[in-house]
């Protein structure tokens, strides 16, 4: 089995770290040998059995969303997925990592046109400036990151 892992947050509240603890249930349903690690600075009142904790310093957790650019910092494992804690697992995830494992860091996408996107201004300037025809509409819920040695 490869070095692999999910890393979910549930920082600052009871309601996200119960999010978190829900999401990596679901997750072991379907994937029972994957490392599951929720980062927190909170201490969690049920029961989590094979689900590991990583304590998050407070200077940290208060970023909220902002926590995600320490990510790096987080990693257990070769290879992890970040997967946010309002999300729910319906199946294995061993695609999503062998579809991302030739890359470093990714991250969903969808190309939208740059109308869309940028409004008529901002694509008549991102078509000039960028040599552009699309942009990506990103989904800031799952990254898939490699740890570097």
């Amino acid at each position: 089995m490869k070095d692999r892992s999910v890393l979910i947050l549930g920082t600052n509240s009871k309601k996200y770290l119960n999010f978190a603890i829900n999401c990596a249930r679901s997750i072991r349903l379907y994937n029972p040998d994957l490392k599951i690690f929720v980062g927190t600075n909170i201490i969690p009142e049920k029961n989590t059995d094979a689900i590991d904790f990583i304590k998050i310093e407070n200077d940290i957790a208060k970023l909220f969303i902002e926590t995600k650019l320490y990510l790096d910092v987080f990693l257990k494992t070769e290879e992890t997925l970040y997967i946010d804690s309002d999300m729910l697992c319906f199946g294995d995830l061993s695609p999503v990592f062998d579809l991302c494992s030739s890359m470093d860091v990714t991250v969903l996408g969808t190309p939208v046109k740059l109308e869309d996107y940028w409004g008529e201004e901002g694509a008549v300037f991102a078509r000039k400036q960028f040599n552009i025809d699309q942009s990506i509409l990103f989904n800031g819920g799952l990254y898939y990151l490699k740890k570097l040695n």
